[in-house]
């Protein structure tokens, strides 16, 4: 009978043991808060490629060299003037001049120049929605194409006088001593000077002189002024000689094939070299409307023959 009571109490105290051991894990299990889930992973980074910093710009037009005739060269950037070809092509800082030569310079189908004889101008900057180019001397003729999505911008040098179009065709010419004159072949055109402007409509110039605003738009003149003193005796003994006479003011002029500056009121005097001999010399002159007019006359050279009076002063002493 005790040995069963005993055995009894062992087996309580084994229960409640068992009992007790269990309490944590039935705490663990039922009574204690669960933790939070953990948080869901990130979605993976998507990675997406920059831009390069010029994307969506268009690159900048070839301004081509699409015609040569006669004598012309380029400069790139700041080198030497050299002979230019066909195909050469010009960018900002690059330069043009012309002597008894011309050019047609094309830029895909944004940009399009004529660049007269006796011209020097130099490109300020080129993309493909601006191009500026800067006159020293002589005669140029711009054309913007794009439906007024573009422009061009001609600047004169020793000027402040800058001629404009988004969609047109204008003539721009410098003298290089402050006559500027503009004249509009199509489209409308700006041109202003001394902190004026005035618009141009096809068939109207315009002109500035001596950092003076641009004179109101007028009909360009329907005929090419152009009246040169030759001199009287075409039998000399000097191997140079004065050619003097009168001009359309804003004209380009060339005699015995170099430039000669027309002044603001249209008068011009060249000295010209001559060789023993016959020598024809020729005057050509080009308006703002693209006419041409051109006169010679034959000067005959004999150094051994007595002194002459080569001056031509008759149109000066008017």
């Amino acid at each position: 009978m005790a040995d069963a009571k005993r055995k009894g109490t062992l087996t309580f105290l084994l229960a409640v043991a068992a009992m007790l051991a269990l309490l944590p894990l039935s705490w663990w299990l039922f009574l204690r808060t669960p933790d939070p889930p953990p948080p869901p992973p990130p979605p993976p980074k998507q990675v997406v490629a920059e831009a390069p910093p010029d994307a969506g710009v268009p690159a900048p037009p070839d301004l081509m060299l699409a015609e040569v005739s006669g004598t012309v060269e380029i400069r790139k950037g700041k080198g030497q003037f050299q002979p230019a070809a066909v195909g050469a092509i010009l960018a900002a800082d690059d330069a043009l001049r012309t002597t008894d030569g011309r050019v047609r310079l094309t830029a895909k189908d944004a940009y399009e120049v004529e660049v007269e004889q006796g011209t020097s101008l130099e490109v300020a900057e080129l993309n493909a929605k601006l191009a500026r180019l800067r006159l020293n001397t002589g005669m140029v003729v711009a054309k913007v194409e794009g439906g007024g999505e573009r422009r061009m911008e001609v600047s004169a040098a020793n000027s402040d006088a800058v001629a404009a179009s988004s969609d047109g065709t204008f003539a721009i010419s410098n003298n290089g001593a402050g006559t500027v004159a503009v004249g509009a072949r199509a489209g409308e055109v700006e041109f202003q000077a001394a902190g004026q402007a005035v618009l141009l409509r096809a068939g109207q110039q315009s002109i500035a002189t001596g950092g003076k605003a641009p004179s109101a738009p007028s009909a360009i003149p329907g005929s090419l002024f152009l009246k040169v003193d030759w001199p009287q005796d075409r039998e000399i003994n000097r191997r140079k000689v004065v050619i003097a006479g009168k001009a359309a003011p804003g004209s380009v002029l060339m005699v015995g094939g170099q430039p000669v500056r027309v002044e603001k009121d249209g008068r011009f005097k060249a000295g010209v070299s001559l060789r023993e001999g016959k020598n024809l010399v020729e005057a050509m002159c080009i308006d703002l409307a693209g006419r041409r007019s051109e006169t010679k006359t034959e000067i005959k050279v004999d150094t051994t023959a007595p002194d002459s009076d080569v001056a031509t002063q008759k149109l000066w002493e008017r």
